[in-house]
């Protein structure tokens, strides 16, 4: 540490008291950053969003808050949460593209689901509910969706 501190003395002319008040801080915010924990993967998937222009507005979207997405009139989607369904002029194809695979699955042509508000899968009826909502799934898609749940038996 002192053969960098004649280093950078040689380099810049600076006193001591001011050069040692730099690294100081310098130590300091190195130190600070190291010490705050890593947030949490839940935290992370709660605070990753979008933005959506829906309407003539631009509104936020939490990943985690969307229920599903569905396939609308031509060239339009609906993002549907809890709280809302937004409009917005885009294909299935593309917004598949901007989520991520391990949250959103596929169930039929026309529909996307976020697996974390899956709450049933009926195999017998080939449909899920999510949120409260009976949605079919397509035959083609069944296996990505047991795939992607915890089965026990």
């Amino acid at each position: 540490m002192n053969k960098l501190i004649q280093h950078i003395k040689n380099l810049v002319s600076i006193s001591d008291s001011h050069l040692s008040l730099i690294l100081d801080k310098v130590v300091e915010k190195q130190f600070s950053k190291k010490a705050q924990p890593p947030r949490p993967a839940e935290e992370e998937k709660r605070t990753k969003a979008f933005f959506v222009k829906s309407h003539d507005k631009i509104e936020k979207v939490l990943l985690v808050d969307i229920l599903w997405v569905e396939s609308a009139e031509e060239k339009y989607i609906n993002i549907v949460t809890a709280q809302k369904k937004l409009r917005m002029r885009s294909s299935l194809t593309k917004i598949m593209n901007q989520l991520p695979e391990k949250d959103f699955v596929r169930i039929n042509r026309n529909q996307v689901i976020n697996i974390y508000h899956l709450e049933a899968f009926d195999e017998f009826e080939e449909s899920v509910i999510v949120a409260g909502h009976d949605l079919l799934i397509g035959k083609v898609f069944k296996s990505r969706i047991i795939e992607l749940i915890d089965i026990i038996n």
